[in-house]
């Protein structure tokens, strides 16, 4: 029997997490509401036995936690991000782009760069504010804080190298229309305008004939389109799935109020699904001899992974401050 993709974890994590478990209980208690943290449901120990041997097995430890993805996340999510705050080896490779496409996990160069590239674009524009993951303001806010929050409970664990699973919908492919029809519509609308262009002189003495009419219908046309803008943002704000899948109507995230935001990516609508994730790694000996064989070829000892629970926590935090807009 083979358990290929389940979620299980080392000795030394198990260990951690029952370490950890009474203070992770006291803060989830307090912010279950909020917190990115996963979810853990439990930890269980299966032995699994070889048929033609007689010996007792092999024992493996399994988590069950809440997935930060609803069901079928590989059907809308158009992007995935795995941020720690290193910048040394944290890119995705060209082969796993070719090979997975939109499944491909970027990381946190890959950000850095189309960050820095918008920056550098529309220095000056305001458009250079809406950089990176664009969540608005006061939900930046929002997320930083808790993150602080639970930031703090992984550090005062002293456990490390965690990072933000953040999945992006794009709202505007999935919802309205793609590409194409788009593209075929805009088409039409120019043809429209050519067309209106090459009116002729009596054509356009009977659309200015006209204009008393549409004054006197402007009202309650403008009326009728307000009430179909805001139900269609009322609509967008309650429905945080980009519907329809399979299972849409079962099958949701129960990650915590922040672990959903609405808000925009490259200019389009986007949908984020956000959650904090393998922080079950302790600062151990070997962590701290990994540091330092990595200082000695040649590596910046602040931007590689492994660094104490406190460095890892500031960086982890500047770095999201800096890519969120």
């Amino acid at each position: 029997m083979e358990l290929t993709g389940a979620p299980r974890v080392q000795k030394e994590e198990a260990k951690t997490f029952l370490k950890m478990l009474p203070k992770y209980h006291k803060h989830m208690k307090r912010y279950a509401r909020s917190s990115l943290l996963t979810r853990f449901c439990g930890m269980y120990g299966i032995r699994i036995y070889d048929e033609d041997s007689l010996d007792r097995g092999q024992m493996h430890t399994l988590v069950v936690m809440n997935a930060i993805f609803p069901a079928e996340a590989s059907r809308f999510v158009s992007q995935r991000f795995d941020l720690k705050g290193s910048t040394v080896g944290r890119e995705v490779s060209e082969e796993e782009l070719q090979k997975k496409g939109s499944d491909a996990v970027l990381k946190d160069l890959d950000l850095a760069r189309e960050v820095e590239v918008v920056r550098s674009m529309e220095r000056g524009v305001e458009r250079a504010r809406n950089y990176g993951f664009n969540i608005g303001p006061h939900a930046k806010s929002a997320l930083l804080s808790q993150l602080r929050e639970d930031v703090k409970l992984l550090v005062d664990c002293q456990v490390m190298d965690y990072s933000l699973l953040v999945g992006v919908v794009d709202m505007e492919s999935f919802l309205n229309f793609d590409r194409s029809a788009r593209q075929a519509l805009e088409s039409v609308k120019q043809v429209g305008r050519r067309y209106e262009t090459s009116k002729k002189f009596e054509e356009r003495v009977l659309w200015a004939m006209g204009a008393p009419l549409r004054l006197i219908c402007a009202p309650p046309v403008f009326i009728a389109k307000q009430s179909w803008s805001l139900a269609h943002r009322t609509l967008a704000s309650i429905v945080t799935l980009p519907l329809p899948y399979y299972g849409s109507g079962k099958c949701g995230v129960d990650g915590g109020l922040l672990s959903v935001f609405h808000g925009t990516r490259n200019g389009c609508r986007a949908l984020y699904y956000m959650g904090l994730i393998d922080f079950l790694q302790p600062w151990t000996t070997r962590k701290v001899v990994e540091r330092k064989f990595k200082w000695l070829m040649g590596y910046d000892p602040k931007a590689i992974s492994c660094v104490t629970p406190e460095e890892y926590a500031d960086r982890f935090l500047d770095f999201l401050d800096a890519h969120l807009s």
